[in-house]
């Protein structure tokens, strides 16, 4: 530009950079740096474009981004011996076989038969495989509609030819899907639009990669093939901050915006904003020792520690200890995915796996509680130096593999305060990696929550979920 030369605005709006940032990601950008008045009111980002646009247009991006994501599903399970794959280690899940044909059941659903309209090539296989929630509930209105569990499951090569022809039909649909696009406005029309729909099955194929992992952590060992030369971390980090984080009141959102973002799931919609009062955190997750202390003091089977529903499970199941640990000659060991238990003494540093009930006992014992979602998405997202909050704890950088333990870079844990370079704003370390982490805030709907998945549209949960 010219000095003095005006810039002519056609049309003007306001965003949040958080929001905006999505939008930016949806047309191939990144924000790389950002200049904003003294009252923090307005703007100024300085964006580059990322090697490839994140909207999925391309029909050779889209095919990659399949190809990637299948190839590591078929590393899991040729991770399991033939019979492993119908073993059912947890009694409220299917059988490994099951989640074969789920993950291309599902996509071919979503892609061919719904967005595109396609008859089923194998409509009974579909019917199997189509949904898989909380099979054999004793109550089944606290849960979602699901396939009917057949006496007798294919073969595992009828369910491979089964899994290759969903492939074939959703590679050939990629190009009648883009065509599709914007031309009709029914119910899957917001689905198709910027690639959302392969957004979906790419991301179901992710999310189920994962709660395979917890279901193969208790499968037995001699159901499991290991991939070779696996390395555990047990070295300690130097820790030299203090434990106690105090994190600053600000606003929040919560939540994300439909029309924003590239993908999310229903229970995330819609997007709000909220006041975090001022509240402490621990800077680490915590540890296998710290919990131990909490098992070892006899605390763990003192009830005052536990809410009375709780408790009651921790009785009816008898549960002396986390499901992640185990006993033997007197020995506590942390087991790990593939059946190689590590004395709790190596791994004490490893944050500990437990569950909802027993985290709650831990937090009430030590004083404190859960964070809330409120108070978590605070101290990962939020920031001193602005109102608007960060896509990542540690900024706008893409995420690697000095920030946090994810992407499969690990088969097990790593010791807490391994990743400094991922402490968000307020210096909490291991906010993203490692594993899921619990909060205080029910499963439930937000205000404004509305079905959007049309294959879903029958199907709701009832009940709050925790």
């Amino acid at each position: 530009f010219s000095q003095g030369e005006y810039i002519f605005i056609e049309q003007s709006c306001k965003f949040r950079i958080a929001s905006f940032s999505n939008s930016l990601k949806a047309h191939g950008f990144r924000v790389q740096n950002t200049w904003m008045d003294d009252k923090k009111l307005f703007a100024v980002l300085y964006c580059v474009r990322d090697g490839r646009p994140a909207t999925l247009y391309d029909p050779d991006d889209i095919a990659k981004a399949y190809m990637e994501t299948w190839s590591f599903s078929d590393q899991l399970f040729q991770m399991l011996t033939p019979n492993g794959l119908l073993q059912q280690p947890i009694e409220l899940r299917h059988p490994f076989i099951f989640y074969r044909g789920h993950l291309p059941g599902f996509a071919y659903i979503q892609n061919n038969c719904m967005a595109l309209g396609q008859q089923a090539f194998a409509p009974k296989m579909n019917d199997m495989f189509e949904r898989g929630i909380d099979p054999d509930v004793l109550e089944p209105e606290r849960c979602h509609q699901h396939s009917e569990i057949p006496c007798q499951w294919p073969t595992a090569a009828e369910v491979e030819s089964y899994l290759q022809k969903c492939h074939e039909e959703m590679l050939a649909g990629i190009i009648p899907l883009i065509e599709k696009e914007g031309k009709e406005a029914d119910k899957m029309s917001r689905w198709i639009r910027g690639g959302r729909v392969h957004r979906l099955s790419i991301e179901h194929e992710l999310m189920h990669q994962e709660t395979l992992m917890y279901m193969y952590m208790q499968l037995d060992a001699e159901h499991k093939q290991p991939p070779k030369d696996i390395t555990f971390d047990l070295k300690p980090k130097e820790l030299t901050e203090p434990r106690i984080v105090t994190i600053p009141e600000g606003s929040i959102e919560v939540g994300a915006d439909f029309d924003t973002s590239l993908f999310g799931w229903d229970n995330e919609f819609p997007s709000f904003t909220t006041k975090v009062p001022s509240f402490q955190l621990d800077r680490y997750p915590v540890t296998n020792g710290e919990f131990y202390e909490f098992v070892s003091s006899g605390a763990y089977d003192d009830a005052s520690h536990w809410v009375e529903g709780d408790w009651k499970w921790k009785e009816k199941a008898d549960v002396k200890h986390p499901q992640s640990w185990c006993f033997r000659d007197g020995q506590v060991f942390v087991c790990t995915l593939f059946g190689i238990d590590i004395p709790l003494v190596l791994a004490s540093t490893w944050p500990v796996c437990v569950t909802w009930a027993e985290a709650c006992a831990y937090a009430r014992w030590k004083g404190g509680h859960l964070p809330s979602e409120a108070e978590w998405c605070h101290a990962a997202y939020g920031s001193p130096s602005s109102d608007d909050d960060r896509p990542y704890p540690w900024g706008s950088e893409m995420p690697t593999t000095e920030h946090g333990n994810f992407n499969w870079k690990s088969w097990s844990p790593m010791p807490v305060g391994s990743h400094p370079k991922g402490s968000s704003a307020w210096g909490v370390e291991d906010l993203i990696g490692d594993g899921w982490e619990w909060t205080g805030t029910p499963f439930d709907a937000y205000d404004g929550f509305e079905v959007r998945c049309p294959l879903y549209f029958q199907c709701c949960i009832t009940e709050t979920f925790v």
